[in-house]
């Protein structure tokens, strides 16, 4: 009864050893980095997205956190696209591929975007008519 017993407890960590070491396997791998702006200033609350024909959903998206670092984990391996924008910066596109195991690095910096925005401001004022006390009118226009 004895070595039955061990015979059991054998296969039992045969068992466990086995899902774990199969539990350890890796199919996806990561893609990370760091967004900046030109003078090196670490650009948090960045819009990041990962897009690709790998993906179950059409992107996924991350913003960066306080020192501008983003991270997308458990990536299926493929070709991807990275899309970094920010309000007041220059959108950019990255493209990606993504390795099993490993972790994709990819640093972005933003130029400033250039100004294109022109305000026209265009009005009216009519002709008025107005009465002075002493019986004299005083007529004013302008275009």
């Amino acid at each position: 009864m004895r070595a039955r017993d061990r015979l059991g407890a054998v296969v039992l960590v045969g068992l466990l050893w086995g899902t774990w070491a199969a539990a350890d396997i890796t199919r996806s791998g990561d893609v990370a980095g760091t967004v900046k702006s030109e003078d090196g200033t670490a650009l948090p609350g960045a819009t990041v997205k990962l897009a690709g024909a790998t993906l179950i959903q059409k992107e996924i998206t991350q913003v960066t956190d306080s020192r501008g670092i983003y991270r997308f984990v458990n990536v299926n391996p493929g070709n991807y696209t990275l899309t970094f924008n920010m309000q007041g910066f220059t959108t950019k596109e990255v493209d990606v591929n993504v390795n099993v195991g490993r972790t994709s690095s990819i640093d972005v910096v933003l130029p400033l975007a250039k100004a294109a925005e022109q305000v026209v401001v265009r009005g009216k004022l009519r002709s008025w008519t107005r009465r002075l006390p002493s019986s004299r009118q005083t007529t004013a226009s302008r275009s």
